[in-house]
C-alpha cells in the first residue's frame, strides 16, 4: 500500500476529507505520518471487505476517538497535579473511596427500587412484560419438553407402528374424518 499519499489509494478511493484534516491537526508532528498512512491503509482494507461507506463510516469513528483521547491527555498534560485536586473537590469522598461488591450490590438494589416507586407506569409495563415473557418461556419449554425431550411413556416405544388405510370407493370423497374399520 505504498501507493498511498494524501489519503488515496491507487483505485482512487479516499478517505474522508474533513475527518482526515482534523485528524492532521491534533496529532502530534512526529507520529502524524505514519498515525495518517497506517488508517489510511486500514480503510481501504476496509472497504474492499465491506464497502466504502462502511469504511468511511469506521474511519470516522475511528477520528472521533482519536480526538476525544488527544483532548484529554492534552488537559492531563497541561493541568498536572490539578487534575487531581479538582476532581477531589467535585466528586464527593463517598463515591470515590471503593466500596465492596456487596455494598455495592445493595445500593444499586436501593437505587432501582427509589426508580421503580417514581414510576409506576414503567414498573407496571415492566412486571407486565416481565410475566409474560416468562410465561411464554415456560410454556414452550413444557411443549419442547413433552414432545421432543422425554421418552415415549411405552415399555417399547420403538416397536410402535401406525397403521392406516384406504377404502377404494370412497378415495375422492368429501368426507374429511378417517374411516375407522376394525382390523381382524
Amino acid at each position: 500500500m505504498s501507493g498511498l499519499s494524501g489519503g488515496w489509494d491507487p483505485d482512487g478511493l479516499r478517505a474522508p476529507r474533513r475527518w482526515r484534516a482534523l485528524l492532521a491537526r491534533m496529532l502530534p508532528p512526529a507520529d502524524r505520518a505514519d498515525l495518517l498512512a497506517a488508517l489510511d491503509e486500514m480503510f481501504v482494507l476496509r472497504a474492499a471487505r465491506s464497502s466504502p461507506w462502511r469504511a468511511r463510516w469506521w474511519y470516522r469513528g475511528q477520528a472521533v476517538e482519536f480526538a476525544v483521547y488527544l483532548m484529554i491527555d492534552a488537559i492531563r498534560s497541561r493541568l498536572g497535579d490539578d487534575v487531581r485536586r479538582v476532581t477531589n473537590r467535585t466528586v464527593p469522598k463517598r463515591h470515590v473511596e471503593r466500596k465492596g461488591s456487596m455494598e455495592s450490590l445493595l445500593q444499586d438494589v436501593r437505587h432501582g427500587l427509589r426508580r421503580l416507586v417514581a414510576t409506576p407506569w414503567v414498573t407496571f409495563a415492566v412486571i407486565v412484560s416481565l410475566a409474560l415473557a416468562i410465561g411464554a418461556n415456560s410454556s414452550t419449554f413444557g411443549a419442547i419438553n413433552a414432545l421432543l425431550l422425554r421418552p415415549f411413556p411405552f415399555e417399547e416405544p420403538e416397536r410402535l407402528v401406525r397403521l392406516y388405510g384406504t377404502i377404494p370407493e370412497r378415495v375422492g370423497s368429501a368426507c374429511h374424518s378417517p374411516i375407522r374399520t376394525p382390523w381382524t
